[in-house]
């Protein structure tokens, strides 16, 4: 997995995550949202696959923390275990505000791009125009 139960103990304490749940599965089952919900931003321009297949230091390291932090709110909606719920809330919103400036090409990390059967990245260029516009005399 991209992001291991043990890792989020930089995000929340380990006496928290206690409180809020003792079943492994369902932390898992928060990483794996936070991985979803960050894959939906980053996958129409880079290789998803390639992202989260890699661990330990090859790893985008603002990526990680962000998807922590996103997996930690989706954990602490199951009970507010002496945390600062809108703290937890900014650091989520942070997240989501950096997968969305990604996604809007505003900033670059250094992921790998989506590369198609040929071997061309694969880019989403709008091309159009305006509507004709007409005089009448």
């Amino acid at each position: 997995m991209f992001i291991t139960q043990s890792e989020l103990m930089s995000v929340i304490y380990d006496w928290q995550l206690d409180q809020i749940t003792d079943d492994p599965e369902t932390i898992d089952q928060a990483i794996m949202a936070a991985m979803e919900e960050a894959i939906g931003y980053l996958k129409p321009q880079y290789d998803t696959d390639k992202i989260f297949s890699t661990t330990g230091a090859e790893r985008n390291v603002l990526l990680v923390e962000h998807i922590k932090s996103m997996a930690v709110w989706y954990l602490v909606r199951l009970s507010n275990a002496d945390m600062i719920f809108e703290r937890l809330k900014v650091y989520y919103d942070n997240a989501i505000t950096w997968l969305s400036r990604i996604s809007k090409k505003q900033i670059a990390p250094d992921l790998p791009l989506r590369i198609d059967d040929s071997g061309e990245v694969v880019s989403r260029i709008k091309m159009g125009s305006r509507a004709k516009f007409h005089h009448d005399y």
